[in-house]
């Protein structure tokens, strides 16, 4: 069972995200909070039984989805965070993406695609929509060739082509039928791709596909 808790002060949001999840098999949505505090006060109450999934809302009062995401991370690296807000700004996602939250998602995401997104996030793997990976790390112009990053050197050509593939939204399994591989393979290249660029997740990778012309 996947225990999911749930931050957001618009009692309309969190009931309807709550009915959403409970007409799932194997989703449970255990606690809902109005704020970043009264999460961290519950987590620390709690720690035998820490939740798989939280999903935050960045405005909110008392402490924020950012400032609480980061305490979280710190304190309860085993809990996996995923943003659902209402923000698309570039520097807002690129500085949670940082922190090593595991999901950033618009709260224009459809039913299904957030169901999935919670079960891929409860495994501890990362999932971004991709108008969040494409539309809000696309940089305004592309650097010309010669200022292209030294990395760029040191992936294979396979490595490109999945970095480019990467870039378009298409998952591990995806990427493993478009190249006659198994999705575990595409998984091992995905993981040497990151070592190499030096990034903590696939946003990463597909803002380094945008900032060096791979996409």
């Amino acid at each position: 069972m996947i225990e999911v808790i749930l931050a957001d002060d618009h009692p309309l949001i969190t009931q309807g995200i709550s009915d959403l999840l409970a007409n799932e098999s194997g989703i449970a949505v255990s606690q809902v909070f109005r704020n970043g505090r009264e999460v961290i006060t519950y987590l620390e109450e709690n720690r035998s039984s820490l939740p798989n999934v939280l999903l935050l809302d960045i405005d909110m009062p008392v402490m924020n989805g950012i400032a609480c995401s980061k305490e979280v991370l710190s304190r309860f690296p085993s809990v996996h965070i995923g943003m659902l807000t209402m923000h698309s700004e570039k520097a807002l996602i690129s500085e949670l993406m940082e922190t090593g939250i595991k999901g950033y998602l618009l709260k224009t995401i459809d039913r299904n695609e957030l169901l999935h997104a919670v079960k891929v996030i409860a495994e501890g793997k990362e999932y971004f929509t991709s108008d969040v990976t494409k539309a809000l790390i696309l940089p305004d112009r592309k650097p010309h060739p010669l200022n292209a990053s030294p990395l760029l050197q040191t992936l294979s050509e396979r490595e490109k082509e999945i970095v480019r593939l990467l870039a378009t939204g298409l998952s591990n399994k995806e990427i493993g039928k478009k190249l006659s591989i198994s999705h575990r393979t595409a998984d091992t290249h995905r993981t040497n791709i990151m070592k190499k660029l030096g990034v903590k997740n696939v946003a990463g990778v597909i803002r380094f596909a945008f900032e060096n012309g791979l996409a």
